[in-house]
């Protein structure tokens, strides 16, 4: 995949962060897409407080959407493009699925510095490769965010 196509799978995920967290205020400014062969699978949104459901996280989301497009559990030979690094629960489900690669935009570090998540371990240690994309459009979304929305009950 070209670096442009690359890129422009993470800006959709970053969108997705910006349309669930700051336009409908449904969660935190997180988006997930899997991929396969540069096509899109499974996407999901950060729904945690509009669902009132803690395991809403977009990966998550993600995942279930892409077995139930592709009819498997098995994701192998897919990859995911997500908003934020994945924290413990979503690279374990990462894991499950079999995903080949995690891109993510906003390392776990700047999800605790807008206060989205706790210090300590988030990364579970596996065999899925972890690349970090686009950082600073993330960074601009996180300072969108808590400009316009503020802290959410997460």
């Amino acid at each position: 995949m070209d670096q442009a196509t690359h890129e422009a799978l993470m800006r959709r995920a970053i969108a997705m962060g910006r349309k669930t967290g700051i336009e409908d205020r449904a969660g935190g400014p997180f988006g997930a897409l899997i991929v396969r062969d540069g096509e899109v699978v499974g996407e999901g949104y950060s729904r945690v407080v509009a669902e009132h459901d803690a395991t809403w996280h977009s990966e998550v989301a993600a995942i279930r959407d892409a077995c139930r497009r592709l009819q498997t559990h098995d994701l192998s030979g897919c990859v995911m493009y997500c908003s934020g690094e994945p924290c413990s629960m979503c690279a374990g489900a990462a894991q499950r699925a079999r995903l080949d690669r995690i891109y993510y935009a906003g390392p776990h570090e700047d999800t605790v510095a807008y206060g989205y998540s706790s210090e300590g371990p988030a990364r579970a240690s596996g065999p899925i490769p972890r690349e970090e994309v686009l950082r600073d459009e993330m960074r601009a979304l996180w300072q969108d965010f808590r400009a316009q929305v503020g802290p959410l009950p997460y």
